[in-house]
């Protein structure tokens, strides 16, 4: 799958899901991840087992796009958009494709509490 981790996050769609897809990469959850490109669709199916659930995902690599995307868990049935489940096999590829990169934590001095945030804010007007 031809997608950055910008891009993931855009599909995810949901910041606390992907928040918590990346804690389940990061803490090891991650059984087992394929990626298979066939040529005659031009897709990539995506098989990630996590714990006791499996995600299962096609992307329209020409288009870009999901065409299909499947989790055993209740958060993805219900709701009919993308788990942390699958926020983490998503993850999980990318960094199987991309193994010189690792997934780096925001270094102290790059976070700002929200006090300096609505400081910064209206200290511009």
């Amino acid at each position: 799958m031809r997608l950055d981790l910008k891009e993931i996050q855009a599909h995810v769609n949901n910041k606390e899901i992907y928040q918590k897809g990346i804690e389940i990469y990061k803490n090891g959850l991650i059984k087992n991840i394929t990626v298979q490109y066939n040529k005659h669709t031009n897709c990539s199916l995506l098989i990630g087992e996590i714990t006791k659930y499996t995600a299962i995902a096609t992307f329209d690599e020409a288009k870009q796009k999901f065409v299909r995307f499947h989790c055993d868990c209740v958060v993805l049935t219900k709701n009919n958009e993308i788990c942390p489940h699958m926020a983490a096999a998503l993850i999980a590829a990318y960094y199987k494709e991309h193994p010189e990169e690792t997934l780096e934590e925001p270094k102290p001095d790059q976070l700002v509490s929200d006090a300096e945030q609505l400081t910064q804010f209206y200290s511009n007007d």
